[in-house]
């Protein structure tokens, strides 16, 4: 058999030959690993995300929801209506329920409904101090006409005695 001259620069190019695919394998095989690998990943953050925002949508409209009932029980406060101490009540209940469906909604909803609460709750305090004034000043009509009578009263015994 004959012999090749240049078997050293043979082998030489066969190994970078080698190395070279060996290195393009990887890659290639990185690239469709990284291409299938990280989707799915970033598909499940992607899912949780959007489970978290229908949780955060569902609390938000359960707390709006409540908030109607609660503004239709604080428009129903009257100082006129015999039953206003049974719908205080219900609105304070209403109220607690809201206050504890205000931190579910995400951090800006949560900043958002606890100003809202607030507002709502100065309404109420608003609203029924208003009713204990309303109530104050009848009263005082009431004690007003009554030191009129008396009054009245006095100046017809005044006249009375003056005359006799």
């Amino acid at each position: 058999m004959q012999q090749v001259l240049n078997i050293q620069d043979r082998t030489q190019a066969f190994l970078k030959f080698l190395i070279f695919f060996v290195i393009t394998t990887l890659i290639v095989i990185g690239a469709i690993f990284y291409n299938y690998r990280l989707p799915s990943k970033e598909n499940a953050r992607l899912k949780q995300e959007v489970e978290t925002n229908r949780l955060q949508e569902s609390n938000q409209e359960k707390f709006l929801t409540e908030m109607q009932l609660a503004v239709i029980l604080l428009d129903s406060i009257k100082a006129d209506i015999p039953n206003v101490e049974q719908i205080s009540s219900q609105f304070k209940t209403k109220a607690d329920l809201l206050d504890k469906l205000k931190d579910g909604s995400g951090p800006t909803y949560t900043k958002i409904n606890s100003v809202t609460l607030q507002k709502l709750m100065e309404l109420y305090d608003a609203k029924r101090s208003g009713i204990d004034l309303r109530k104050k000043v009848k009263d005082l009509e009431v004690a007003a006409a009554e030191g009129l009578r008396y009054k009245d009263e006095a100046d017809r015994l005044r006249n009375t005695q003056f005359t006799n």
